[in-house]
């Protein structure tokens, strides 16, 4: 019989060593195993640190990692680009990626289980999808609250990080082996926030166990009698989506209205003093604020026996099992709670009236249900929680190999356009060569240089025969059309795509060609990408890294996070889609968005595998890098169906919003411009003075203004689209 392997937990928190409901959770399951479970059980910590003995003292006999300890030194040096950053929430999903693979050179993983807030399993979920890692093991999300659907609910600007870990969350869930919900309502409305299909969803969700432990207390078998308690608790943290303007406004107009009722409203959590507190408190009335108590300090006994004796209030808009309320209730608190969050309404053991009172969400409505509280005379049920097994203990998910198969030879070619740079043509295809191995033919197609480099370096390639084959455009196409040029003359059923000056590592190559033989449902791979300004600059690990998400549905709205070119495709895929002209330079982007758009399966690897020289734009329509890059996108690609998910309609709101103050004056160049229908480069032109910054700046200057107004007025004499 074989050993079984080990249990590895990835957390940010671990009670009582950090405060949070995931740290909670994170004690209760631990606490809950067997002996034997916990000595096969390894948590790594991907924040701060615990000191060893206490770790022990409390779980003894798990081990402990910690990412802020732990020793990279025999890391993939393709990996190493996460350790040089400022370890944001993508790199860090590398780490815990290398952490997992120092593991796994001794010892066996059967499971392996993330949270799902901000997507820390992101690079281990793709690394398997593209090499097999961890291939007989179970790589699990477990449904938290991600950070996507807790700003789906508070007031917070949005930055271009929080859309790529929106992502970065999203494509966890995605692409995982397995989805722990605890509640199936909640999940359900997880999947809807994110746009996941459905079919795949079902398939790879369970609704596993969330243990609720007491500290060192029997469960109450009913609740105290609603009537007679004498203390309104919130218990949650004090953060704007828990809802506590809705408590504390409900409860004082409750207050005001039973002069009757002697009791208090209490917090039993911390709070601190700042402006948001500040702020809640002045919605309660000055008469009654003696009755809002707010503790300086309070024990864990302390606060059990405040929760214990009075009505415990969850006004929160959503949770993913609100573990506090369970506590509550077993304590013996009367619940209150928001019957619109997922997590308390239908399908969930709470039943108002018989376990809990619920209420609307709203400040009325939790006044009267304070009220209605108060009617009652008879104790509520504690609420019965099904009895389900521990999510390591469903049936593991199916085995993929290991190692990458060595594939058939002749199944890939690199496709690469030239564009005047004959120099950089010429590191791209040293690259190519050197993956000589993988590749069944190298097509270069040449969009009319006219360089001294790119006339050498393509007639030394048809003098030599060999594997190279040289196609020359008599008249420039762009990168688009040169590419789907050069994708009709491919004979293998995969492609690399590439632009002189793009440089692709063998591993990743192979890696590629290996995961695409291994996965029907895989259409595109792609690799992270670094700007060099010199190719001996790449060689040495330096230059700017750039994230490739491969479905980037939520932060490639700014900018292009899906995938650049270097990127590894089904032929049939790239000639069925195709490169769309009018995209101009940034037609990979474009690309990548149409096809995410149709369904296409993209495995994104997380090792450094491609090199991008640091661009000199040569296609129409350079000035679109100041433009508002969401729209261009949106609207080259009306054909392609967007996502409908609320979050990434959310993402899309923030970048549509303006990001210049509207200008009182238009000169009179600049409305004709507007309302004329001039070709795409003059189109291109009245973009950029129209919602850049820099080129709201230039139009405030009067020198430039009497020039533009005396072009305007040359141009407009050929009339609309300049045609005559």
């Amino acid at each position: 019989m074989t050993r079984p392997g080990l249990l590895v937990f990835a957390t940010f928190e671990v009670f009582p060593f950090t405060g949070g409901g995931i740290g909670r959770l994170t004690y209760n399951m631990l606490k809950s195993m067997t002996a034997d479970e916990r000595q096969r059980t390894v948590v790594i910590l991907t924040s701060g640190t615990i000191p060893p003995a206490a770790f022990e003292e409390v779980f003894p006999g798990v081990r402990l990692m910690e990412m802020e300890r732990h020793d990279f030194s025999r890391c993939d040096p393709d990996l190493a680009w996460a350790l040089q950053g400022p370890g944001g929430f993508l790199e860090n999903s590398v780490k815990l990626l290398m952490m997992l693979q120092d593991i796994a050179r001794t010892e066996k993983i059967d499971y392996a289980e993330f949270p799902d807030w901000s997507g820390f399993g992101f690079a281990t979920i793709q690394q398997k999808r593209l090499t097999g890692f961890l291939g007989d093991a179970t790589i699990a999300v477990r449904i938290h609250s991600t950070e996507a659907m807790l700003v789906l609910f508070e007031s917070r600007l949005l930055s271009p990080a929080d859309l790529l870990r929106f992502d970065l969350e999203r494509i966890s869930l995605k692409d995982c082996d397995r989805i722990i919900g605890h509640l199936q309502p909640v999940a359900e409305f997880t999947r809807r926030v994110f746009g996941i299909e459905q079919e795949s969803w079902n398939r790879r969700l369970v609704i596993a166990d969330a243990p609720v432990l007491l500290n060192g207390q029997e469960s109450a078998v009913q609740t105290v009698v609603p009537a007679h308690a004498r203390h309104i608790v919130f218990s949650s943290k004090l953060q704007e989506f828990k809802r506590p303007e809705v408590f504390i406004r409900g409860a004082a107009q409750f207050l005001a209205s039973d002069p009757g009722y002697e009791g208090t409203v209490n917090f039993a959590c911390i709070v601190q003093d700042n402006a948001y507190s500040r702020a809640l408190m002045e919605g309660v009335p000055e008469g009654l604020r003696h009755r809002f108590i707010i503790p300086k300090s309070l024990s864990v006994p302390d606060r059990d026996r405040l929760i214990a004796g009075g009505i415990a209030v969850f006004a929160t808009v959503f949770e993913s099992y609100c573990l506090a309320a369970y506590e509550a209730a077993a304590l013996g608190a009367v619940v209150v709670a928001n019957h619109n969050n997922p997590a308390f309404g239908p399908g969930t053991p709470w039943a108002d009236g018989v376990n809990c009172i619920t209420f609307d969400g709203s400040v009325d409505g939790l006044a009267q249900a304070l009220g209605r509280a108060r009617t009652l005379t008879a104790p509520l049920a504690v609420v019965e929680r099904p009895d389900l097994p521990q999510a390591w203990h469903f049936a593991p998910a199916p085995p993929i190999h290991a190692k990458n198969p060595p594939g058939e030879a002749g199944k890939l070619a690199a496709v690469v356009v030239n564009q005047g740079e004959g120099a950089a043509l010429l590191a791209t295809l040293a690259s190519l060569f050197a993956a000589s191995a993988q590749l069944h033919e190298i097509i270069v197609v040449d969009d009319a240089s006219t360089d001294t480099e790119s006339h050498l370096v393509l007639s030394d390639l048809e003098a030599g025969g060999g594997q190279v084959r040289v196609i020359r455009l008599a008249a420039t196409h762009g990168y688009a059309a040169a590419l789907n040029v050069a994708l009709r003359a491919v004979s293998a059923p995969y492609a690399a795509v590439l632009r002189s000056g793009i440089v692709v590592k063998p591993a990743y190559l192979r890696d590629a060609a290996a995961c695409l033989d291994r996965d029907a449902g895989t259409g595109i791979v792609c690799g992270q990408v670094r700007a060099y300004s010199d190719i001996d600059q790449w060689m040495d690990g330096l230059g700017t890294m750039t994230a490739s998400l491969g479905d980037g549905s939520i932060s490639g709205g700014d900018h292009n996070t899906f995938a650049e070119f270097g990127f590894v495709l089904r032929s049939e895929i790239a000639r069925r889609i195709g490169f769309r002209p009018e995209t101009g330079y940034l037609c990979d982007w474009a690309f990548m968005r149409a096809a995410v758009g149709q369904g296409v399966g993209v495995v994104a690897s997380v090792a450094d595998s491609i090199g991008r020289r640091t661009r000199i734009e040569r296609d129409f329509g350079t000035p679109i890098d100041e433009f508002d890059r969401l729209r261009h996108i949106t609207v080259t690609h009306i054909d392609t169906p967007g996502l409908q998910a609320p979050v990434i309609q959310l993402a899309m709101a923030a970048f549509r919003a303006p990001r210049s103050s509207p200008v009182q004056h238009t000169p009179k160049w600049y409305a004709h411009m507007l309302n004329h229908g001039y070709e795409p480069e003059v189109a291109f032109m009245a973009e950029f003075f129209g919602h850049s910054r820099l080129g709201l700046f230039i139009r405030s200057n009067k020198r430039f203004n009497a020039f533009m107004e005396r072009l305007v007025n040359a141009l407009s004499r050929l009339g609309p689209g300049m045609s005559k």
